[in-house]
């Protein structure tokens, strides 16, 4: 749904600009500003009296009949069992949190199950630099945003320009289109066949797309059929993107982020994402300009190594954490399970030592 909400405010943020940017008045810039004041007016007031309450901090609570309700409606009146051993394992993991130490920030820059938490939310979504106790070494990455996503949605319509292709605003908005049914799709997709399995495919088809976009831009003179591959490879580019790397990089962080920093671990994975949001597209100009490095369509080369590299890392380094409750991950992450072993099909909190 974060992923849905960005793609709609692209879109949005698109036909606004386009329409106001033949104003010669004040109102170039102050409708497109005030635009955005009309999505917090709706959101908060949503938040506050519509959204429900989550069981755990019902539980937290002590409110213990609405957290039950609050499970019969993820799973429904018939399964009663599964809703009462889910209640008594987020007891026994609240328990478990109030017994040991308390929230840190500094327990997430040390490897052990808070520090490998945030090495891979971090590293999904943006960048933190953790001390690898066992491994002598530092690790920095940046998945996500390491796919170029910031040089299409900041910079779509310049690219498309300056490699000779006209229409850009029609092209660049076709883009946010076809981005919408993409997200959707992925909602069944990461349910009905894993996290890793769709960062696996989409890593591989995204990488792919943009090592053929750095292709298309070594040629010295573009044909009316190259530009037209150059453009059909940014709509596979966002299709395959928002398929996987996407929605599904802000559900596993939003997983994996279990236990007593549970909020200091989302937050500071969402600011790191921020962070290389800003760096992308800072970088890009002197990157992609001619009075820069001069890349043009090559810079795909950069994007698509990087992004090869960071599905290498998933495959080797990211658990599976469909199917598991927050409480059977985070026993997962106590007990230190490899990759390979993370996912059961009964995991017990009471398992961790």
């Amino acid at each position: 749904m974060y992923q849905f909400c960005l793609g709609l405010g692209l879109l949005l943020g698109l036909i606004v600009d386009n329409s106001s940017k033949s104003r010669t008045d004040s109102g170039s810039f102050r409708i497109p500003m005030a635009v955005q004041f009309v999505f917090p007016l709706i959101l908060l007031p949503g938040l506050l009296f519509v959204a429900p309450e989550s069981p755990r901090w019902l539980v937290m609570k002590s409110r213990i009949e609405d957290a039950r309700k609050a499970l019969t409606r993820l799973h429904g009146e018939e399964a009663v069992d599964l809703i009462e051993r889910e209640l008594v394992s987020i007891q026994e993991s609240l328990e478990h949190d109030s017994s040991g130490e308390h929230s840190s920030w500094v327990s997430l820059l040390k490897w052990g199950p808070e520090g490998r938490k945030a090495y891979l939310g971090f590293s999904l979504q943006g960048t933190v630099k953790v001390h690898l106790k066992h491994a002598n070494a530092d690790r920095m990455t940046a998945w996500q945003q390491a796919t170029g996503i910031n040089f299409i949605t900041g910079y779509g319509i310049v690219f498309f320009i300056q490699v000779g292709i006209k229409n850009a605003f029609l092209i660049q908005l076709g883009l946010s289109l076809v981005a919408m049914p993409a997200i959707w799709i992925s909602q069944f997709c990461i349910e009905r066949f894993g996290r890793r399995p769709i960062l696996l495919s989409s890593g591989l088809l995204t990488s792919a797309v943009l090592l053929v976009t750095g292709g298309c831009g070594t040629a010295t003179n573009k044909s009316k059929a190259l530009e037209q591959t150059i453009v059909a490879m940014v709509y596979l580019f966002i299709v395959v993107f928002n398929l996987g790397w996407g929605p599904t990089v802000w559900v596993i962080t939003s997983e994996i982020s279990t236990g007593k920093n549970r909020g200091k671990l989302m937050a500071l994975s969402t600011a790191s994402n921020w962070l290389f949001n800003w760096l992308v597209s800072f970088t890009f100009p002197y990157l992609f300009d001619p009075d820069g490095a001069n890349l043009g369509a090559k810079i795909g080369f950069i994007y698509g190594a990087l992004t090869l590299a960071g599905t290498i890392w998933v495959f080797f380094l990211l658990p599976e954490t469909s199917g598991l409750t927050l409480e059977q991950i985070s026993a997962q992450f106590e007990r230190h399970a490899t990759v390979k072993s993370f996912k059961g099909e009964y995991i017990l909190f009471c398992e961790t030592s």
